[in-house]
């Protein structure tokens, strides 16, 4: 999990290289933890979006995630995984437009791509956050 934070913290600090770094070697470690491996995924896939990384290496991201939820049997963390793959399509298709129309790229892009990986889960299940007791005293695990 150290790798994970760092690789957090750098997407923080839009370091995006340090953070695509930290994840990579988080995976080494996660062999048999399919969950957290999938949430490993899915913030290198947002690291590697906010690098420049071209849209099949991105995909190829989400599509390890992907199966990796398939294998926990959890159809939320199975739901998460293509809702991030659905706004992945929608973010590129939308730059892309936004591109051709003026030859530019906008920052609402890079700040809904931050936000995003904000918003991932990343030491413990959103819906298990929502109702346990933590939520209540506000610490989080």
């Amino acid at each position: 999990m150290i790798y994970f934070s760092l690789g957090s913290t750098y997407f923080d600090l839009k370091n995006y290289k340090q953070a695509i770094s930290h994840y990579e070697t988080e995976l080494m470690f996660q062999k048999d933890r399919p969950r957290e491996k999938c949430k490993t995924w899915l913030h290198l896939a947002a690291a590697k979006r906010m690098d420049g990384a071209g849209s099949t290496e991105v995909l190829q991201c989400y599509q390890n995630a992907l199966q990796l939820a398939k294998e926990t049997n959890d159809p939320r963390l199975q739901r998460k995984v293509l809702k991030e793959l659905d706004r992945s399509h929608r973010n590129a298709s939308s730059s892309s437009e936004q591109d051709r129309k003026d030859g530019t790229t906008t920052d609402s892009s890079q700040e809904e791509l931050e936000t995003e990986h904000r918003e991932l889960p990343e030491h413990s299940d959103p819906e298990l956050w929502k109702t346990s007791k933590w939520r209540k005293s506000g610490t989080r695990v």
